[in-house]
């Protein structure tokens, strides 16, 4: 097909599908099991996740372009461990950093064990290690996404004390609050503020409207967020356009509030 001057081959930037790949991989979902979930072969994802195989004059070439239906395949398979097995292993990142992120907000390890219905003793060596089962990381992640927006109790001095060493401990630590992570279990560091600065590139935030895979600046971001949502877009629905997560919509959403209440306020 042609459209503007340009043929249209079918092909799309492998990049998105290799991430997400990946993803899958740290979550204990290896490239056969992908690839049977996405009903794509086996050749395609090993060829994007290692480079062209075989023995041919290509053997071990990086993979830049991929066919379009093969990379939808792949992204609609979903990033989750809710398929595997209460005991197998998974990577214990995306639980550390939640509890981490639950102490920064004042709760303790005495009451997330507690939620946990698990001993002290128990939960705190089980964060410690690199591997955890799944069955406890789904017990963390069901914990963190009941409060992790929520203030722990404070009705008595005990309670206040406990909140207080919690938050100093996590200072101490320089443990990061939610919402500091764009992917909480995959992302290798949180993202990095970037320079005060209101500069948009109005031709890189059309492109990235129009679904291309553009490089975004944070404020070229929250611009699209801004426009996509007045405009009735989901966060899971931007997110998946942007090539983003919807917890890192639903940031820039909040930043777009807030800044929005200030001007009312000055005005």
């Amino acid at each position: 097909m042609e459209a503007y001057g340009r043929f249209d081959t079918g092909l799309t930037d492998v990049a998105p599908a290799r991430a997400h790949l990946l993803r899958l991989r740290e979550a204990g979902v290896g490239y056969k099991r992908a690839a049977e979930l996405a009903g794509v072969s086996k050749t395609s994802v090993r060829n994007i996740l290692y480079g062209r195989q075989g023995s041919g004059p290509r053997a071990g070439q990086v993979v830049h372009r991929v066919k379009r239906e093969t990379s939808a395949a792949i992204l609609a398979v979903p990033v989750e461990t809710a398929a595997l097995a209460d005991g197998a292993l998974v990577s214990a990142v995306g639980s550390q950093r939640r509890v981490q992120a639950l102490v920064a907000r004042g709760w303790s390890f005495t009451l997330i064990a507690q939620m946990l219905d698990e001993a002290l003793g128990n939960f705190v060596t089980s964060i410690r290690t690199p591997h955890i089962t799944a069955r406890r990381h789904r017990a963390i992640v069901a914990v963190y996404e009941r409060v992790w927006n929520v203030e722990p109790p404070t009705d008595t001095p005990t309670q206040r004390a406990t909140r207080s060493r919690a938050l100093n401990y996590a200072a101490a630590h320089r443990w990061l609050p939610p919402m500091a992570w764009d992917d909480i279990d995959t992302d290798p560091e949180p993202p990095v503020a970037e320079a005060d600065t209101n500069d948009v590139d109005a031709a890189a935030v059309i492109l990235a409207l129009a679904g291309d895979a553009v490089r975004l600046s944070t404020p070229e971001r929250r611009e699209c967020v801004r426009r996509l949502t007045e405009s009735g877009w989901s966060s899971s629905a931007i997110a998946d356009l942007l090539r983003c997560t919807p917890r890192t919509v639903v940031r820039l959403r909040s930043e777009l509030t807030n800044s929005a209440s200030k001007t009312t306020q000055a005005a």
